[in-house]
Parts: structure tokens; C-alpha cells; sequence
């Protein structure tokens, strides 16, 4: 892996988190994942993952071509950004957004900036699907049985504030008065 396939983004919305527990995958592996919702103004965030994608390409493409000998141009594999506005239109918090989802075999790292500006880990149970982060990905080529593509390593979460929490959590003032 290179420098250039990892990026740091700007200020997302983490949806979907299995970030305190591993959560099995489709394929029935083990993972620690979360999809994020990056906000369509934030044009930096969305170029510098794109240039760590392209980079990710490059590093990638020995691993791309496989048996075939020659690899896909990169604009003919899926793309790991998704447009939430096309691919998710019933989905409030993908509104206005792009998302992108991220996984590791391995617990990632959590911090939180104290009033100091230094960084202290955290638990990981203060990430939670609605609360607001920035995110270190890295992008690495794939080429397994069924597709070859670029897919998206998560390595670490900045907490950068609460948020309406999703997926339906009972909120007891609520049921309970």
C-alpha cells in the first residue's frame, strides 16, 4: 500500500457502523465496518479519495490483470464512491451525499481531540451509526473469484460529534413518556 491510496477525509456522518463488534459480511468473514456519508460540497474529500483510488489502481494492477494478463481500465471496475441521492433516494442520511463503505479484519483505531489538541483513544461504543467523524481509509486492489475492483480498508475514526443516532433505537422519553 502505498501513501497515496490512503486518505484522511473531512467531516462525515458514519452509517451502518459495526465498529465495537465485528459484524459478519456476505461472504461470512468476520468484520469491523461502517459506511459514511460525505457531504457533496466537500469537493476536497471527494478529490483526494479519488486520488488515492487512481493511485490504488496503479499499485494494483499486476494484482487487476490476473489470468487475463490485461486489467480492466479502472473507469470499467465498480466504483467504491456511490452517489446516495441515485443509489439510496429513500435514504435520509445519504441525502446530498456521496457514500463510500469500509471494513478491516482488525479493530480500528478511535480517537477523540482533547480541549489540548492532543489525541486520546476512546472506546469504540462512541462511534455510532448518526454521530459525525473524520475517516482513515485506504484503497487496495482486489481480485477474487467472481470480480476484480478497488475496495475500501478502514484504519482509523477522529469522533467529531454527536448526531441524531439511526436505525431505529427505541428512545425511551419517547416510549415511555
Amino acid at each position: 500500500m502505498s501513501k497515496a491510496s490512503r486518505v484522511t477525509t473531512g467531516k462525515v456522518r458514519l452509517i451502518f457502523t459495526a465498529l465495537a463488534q465485528a459484524r459478519e459480511n456476505k461472504n461470512g468473514k468476520m468484520k469491523y465496518s461502517c459506511r459514511m456519508a460525505i457531504p457533496k460540497e466537500d469537493e476536497k474529500t471527494l478529490d483526494a479519495l479519488r486520488a488515492a483510488i487512481a493511485a490504488a489502481y496503479e499499485d494494483g494492477i499486476e494484482k487487476l490483470k490476473g489470468k487475463a494478463k490485461v486489467a480492466p481500465p479502472l473507469d470499467k471496475l465498480d466504483d467504491p464512491i456511490h452517489d446516495g441521492d441515485i443509489e439510496r433516494p429513500d435514504d435520509p442520511a445519504c441525502e446530498n451525499c456521496w457514500y463510500l463503505n469500509a471494513s478491516t479484519d482488525y479493530i480500528p483505531d478511535f480517537y477523540v481531540k482533547d480541549d489540548e489538541g492532543q489525541y486520546i483513544e476512546i472506546d469504540p461504543d462512541n462511534f455510532y451509526s448518526g454521530c459525525y467523524a473524520r475517516v482513515c481509509v485506504n484503497f487496495y486492489a482486489y481480485n477474487v473469484t467472481g470480480g476484480r475492483g478497488i475496495a475500501c480498508g478502514l484504519n482509523s475514526l477522529l469522533f467529531m460529534g454527536d448526531g441524531e443516532k439511526l436505525g431505529g433505537h427505541a428512545n425511551p422519553n419517547e416510549d415511555f413518556g
